[in-house]
């Protein structure tokens, strides 16, 4: 895969290493030069950077942080997003804002900079932002060029301290070698050759980290990134970890559905909405009827708020396609329809941001982290295997083993499916294939989330639903679209379209219906392949019947014991 040529904006690309004893800088250069790389001319730079987290280090443990920086010329607030490798090189967002004079420091997320704001508040939510670092640096820097590519970077030497009230708690020498043009790899002999000569080594943790540690700071567990489900693991955990796991998906998406300048921003968060909403469903019973009642509320309305802008993306990015299909010059007067398009869009987002940004929602969010967080202490998910001790088990549904009731699960969603696919005929209206289009993404929610526990062979078979939901979904969209074209005909705007972009738009009906029933058509094959007899006795057996591997009942159903 060929690399950019110049890292894209707002992202920074540099290799970090460190070194374990003293460091002249003139070794350094001597390196790069005999390597062939130009060095402009070295300046020195001092700078005090502060660090901003709230009190749990919830910035820190997503991988992000947020820096003031200070020295010559004015402040400057700086985000830093999480890390992915690039070779042993280091790729992360990075975005900068000046911080005026006078101007008081951020007590929260709601005083950051609109950009600043939309990246930290779904992390911080409504947390106050306390200094948990403070670092000096002093910083010897200089152009780096290579004469064969002409990739340009900055060689950076800093000597850093980490600062407390009592004096200096640490200090570190570090290199940065940052990509400016030309991508990394061109630096990346340089780097190997200073690990090499110089005795460096490759530094995965950043200053922050390093000050941490000079404190003497013990780090929160870092966040379950995986369900990691095990058959003998209580049904209440395996809930608090896939519920974990879809609210982190949540708030990863959110800056990137605030800033908009990336349609799959929504959709993540969509998804993830509906993952945790499918969750509250598939373990509902183990924390019983009023404990997820808030949650429930909450991220129904966010779906509900996210769902038309999504509409609008998927519309506007179509329409290139669907025009292609009607005659030129019908194509021709879409322009009108276009320009409503995009007006209802912005309003769709504006309604959009404003619930996000909402304090009601913030607050709600931070009472389901509570939950969560609860959930985690009482059964230590995030710690190391050798600090769990063993705990009593109760009696109530949410401490059944989930091996045995992941089966029973997906039993009675397959059941669901067989049912409303056999009432699926030449002639059904779209109700109903869109019931079954429900029936078949709750049972792909309830495989996804119990996959770790599921039977090797059943999940192999429900990855077959993807086409089967496919195909549904294309109908659907097809659908949603018409009615959706209807619909902002029939406001305002859509009234004042000439006739002719009128006449366009009933082209385009007719192309939706066309796609409509070429996916009915080919629904009916997909559905004789999938709902074959041996997957149904497999999945749904008769009722005197137990599954098999599965002794156990399905779902719990009586009443939920309340949880601390």
């Amino acid at each position: 895969m060929s690399e950019p040529a110049t890292p894209s904006a707002g992202q920074e690309v540099e290799f970090k290493l460190l070194a374990r004893g003293r460091l002249v800088p003139v070794r350094v250069e001597e390196v790069a030069r005999d390597l062939g790389f130009e060095l402009g001319p070295a300046k020195d730079v001092r700078q005090i950077d502060r660090y901003l987290d709230t009190e749990g280090l919830d910035l820190l443990r997503r991988g992000s942080a947020l820096r003031v920086r200070g020295g010559s010329g004015a402040a400057r607030l700086c985000f830093k997003g999480g890390a992915s490798a690039e070779g042993e090189a280091i790729r992360r967002l990075e975005v900068e804002e000046p911080l005026a004079a006078g101007t008081p420091e951020p007590a929260s997320a709601e005083g950051l900079p609109d950009r600043l704001r939309d990246l930290v508040e779904p992390v911080t939510l409504t947390g106050s932002l306390v200094e948990i670092a403070r670092v000096e640096t002093h910083r010897r820097c200089c152009e780096l060029v290579s004469p064969a590519s002409g990739a340009l970077a900055e060689l950076s030497i800093d000597r850093v301290r980490a600062l407390s009230p009592r004096g200096v708690a640490g200090s570190f020498v570090e290199i940065e070698i940052e990509a400016k043009r030309g991508g990394a790899s061109a630096f990346a002999p340089l780097a190997g050759a200073l690990v090499q000569r110089l005795g460096l080594e490759h530094a995965q943790a950043s200053k922050l980290e390093r000050a941490l540690a000079a404190y003497g700071r013990v780090l929160p567990p870092p966040l379950v990134r995986r369900a990691g489900l095990l058959p003998a693991m209580a049904f209440c955990e395996a809930g608090a970890r896939v519920l974990r796991v879809n609210f982190e998906m949540l708030r990863a998406a959110e800056p990137i559905a605030r800033l908009g300048e990336d349609d799959e921003g929504v959709h993540r968060m969509r998804v993830a909405t509906r993952r945790l909403r499918a969750a509250f469903r598939i373990f509902g019973p183990a924390f019983g009827p009023k404990r997820l009642a808030s949650a429930k509320r909450l991220f129904g309305k966010t779906g509900r708020v996210l769902g038309p802008v999504r509409d609008l993306d998927v519309m506007l990015a179509r329409m290139p396609a669907l025009s292609r299909d009607l005659p030129a010059p019908l194509a021709a007067e879409l322009a009108p329809l276009l320009d409503l398009l995009a007006a209802l869009r912005a309003e769709q987002r504006r309604r959009m941001l404003a619930w996000l940004g909402s304090r009601s929602r913030l607050r709600e969010m931070e009472r389901f982290e509570r939950l969560l967080a609860r959930l985690e202490r009482r059964y230590r998910i995030g710690e190391a295997p050798g600090a769990r001790r063993r705990r009593r088990r109760g009696h109530g549904p949410g401490e059944q083993q989930t091996g045995e009731v992941a089966l029973g699960l997906l039993n009675d969603a397959a059941h669901r499916v067989f049912v409303k696919g056999d009432r699926v005929g030449a002639h059904s209206p779209p109700e109903t294939l869109h019931a079954l289009r429900i029936a078949v993404k709750r049972l792909r929610y309830t495989a996804d989330a119990l996959a770790d526990v599921a039977p090797r062979d059943v999940v192999r078979w429900l990855e077959q639903t993807a086409e089967l939901q496919d195909l549904l979904g294309a109908y659907n969209d097809a659908r949603v679209m018409e009615a959706h074209l209807t619909q902002w005909m029939d406001t305002r705007a859509g009234r004042r379209l000439s006739r002719k972009t009128v006449l366009a738009v009933g082209g385009l009906l007719g192309v939706q219906e066309r796609r409509a029933r070429a996916a009915r058509k080919a629904f009916r094959q997909q559905w004789k392949d999938f709902s074959r007899g041996k997957w149904r006795r497999r999945l749904v057996p008769p009722p005197d019947e137990p599954p098999p591997g599965s002794p156990a009942p399905n779902a719990p159903t009586e009443p939920a014991r309340e949880h601390p």
